[in-house]
């Protein structure tokens, strides 16, 4: 019960049931122990009470009692046979005799078990004295509850004024990215950022399923770059941070690829492509584009020097220019010998760049 004193009329201080303790004997009959709160007690008792008035075979058996003498159908219910006796009393009124009041007050009374120590230990009690113990055993209850009521408030006053007055205070917590950033915030303010954090991150990201559907969409890939991949690549990424990984080694190797391809596109400074061949090797051209000329021609023709990004003699995979600043591009189908040797070979200007390098000294079928 809640201390209230809307309905106290003796102007007493109000104090909660639970707060009341039983001191009296162990009432085993109502499963009341010595310390008991007063709640439990009223509980208990009122549990009894209602086992009694519902109950019809675990306190009474009425089936075990002998029926037989009543008038009409016998009832198998506690209810039912009391109104069944009454029923027969009424039958029977006017024959019935007066109990003498000296036989009333001379039947015994079966003392509970739980009252028989303070009934010196008496199991049975004529009705006078039946009564006169029962009247002495509640005055004492009611002298008891009151003892225990203003002895539990007086005792507990100030502990009870201490706990009307304290309010409810919500934990904090330090927080070091939500909300105000390094300090202490109420638990319930940093939850609530914490779940509007989470709902923008899960809007921006999708869910754990679509990540995991993005990261596994990856085919396939070989770099570009002839040197293989700039930096860690997962062939077979299973997170979002293999992803991200693997995103930043393509656009590595893409740039080195550009970085390739302007080197092939754009001219470069003056004087950077070295002699092809090296600083000794010149080069007699001249063969006919209808390729009706002769090795002996292409010998007899004039000496100039060949240059090329690499150096390397007839190499295929870059162009070929009469000048060291790469401004003059060879002539395209035009036949070359290498002077002093029998190795010729046919220039062009779409890769690969040279093509029909041999020795035979007549090229004429090389040009079918």
């Amino acid at each position: 019960m809640i201390p209230s004193n809307s309905n106290n009329k003796a102007g007493c201080d109000p104090i909660s049931s639970n707060c009341v303790i039983w001191q009296g004997p162990d009432l085993t009959c109502v499963d009341v122990c010595t310390g008991d709160t007063v709640s439990d007690v009223v509980a208990n008792l009122c549990t009894e009470l209602a086992a009694l008035m519902t109950s019809s075979t675990e306190v009474v058996d009425v089936a075990a009692m002998n029926k037989t003498t009543l008038l009409g159908e016998a009832s198998s219910t506690l209810t039912g046979l009391i109104q069944q006796i009454i029923d027969n009393l009424a039958l029977t009124n006017a024959a019935a005799v007066p109990l003498p009041m000296e036989d009333i007050g001379a039947y015994e009374h079966r003392v509970p078990a739980c009252l028989v120590p303070k009934a010196n230990n008496t199991t049975l009690l004529g009705t006078s004295a039946y009564l006169s113990f029962l009247g002495t055993e509640l005055c004492d209850l009611t002298r008891n509850l009151s003892g225990l009521s203003q002895g539990a408030v007086t005792a507990n006053a100030n502990s009870i004024i201490q706990l009307q007055a304290d309010q409810y205070t919500t934990p904090t917590i330090y927080t070091s990215s939500i909300g105000t950033t390094n300090s202490l915030q109420s638990i319930d303010k940093v939850l609530q950022q914490f779940e509007l954090d989470y709902s923008l991150l899960k809007n921006a990201l999708n869910t754990p399923t679509a990540l995991y559907a993005g990261v596994s969409a990856q085919g396939t890939m070989l770099p570009l770059d002839p040197a293989g991949w700039q930096g860690t690549y997962y062939t077979a990424p299973t997170t979002v941070a293999h992803t991200v990984q693997n995103l930043w080694s393509v656009i590595k190797d893409l740039r080195s690829k550009v970085t390739i391809l302007e080197g092939l596109v754009v001219a470069p400074a003056s004087n950077v492509y070295p002699l092809m061949g090296g600083s000794s090797n010149t080069f007699a051209g001249g063969l006919l584009d209808d390729c009706s000329g002769t090795y002996a021609e292409a010998q007899s023709a004039t000496l100039f020097n060949i240059y090329n990004e690499t150096g390397s003699v007839f190499d295929t995979s870059v162009r070929a220019y009469s000048d060291a600043a790469a401004t003059t591009e060879i002539v395209h189908d035009t036949w070359f010998v290498i002077s002093g040797s029998s190795t010729v070979a046919r220039y062009s200007t779409i890769s690969p760049f040279w093509r029909n390098v041999m020795t035979d000294a007549d090229t004429n079928a090389a040009c079918t």
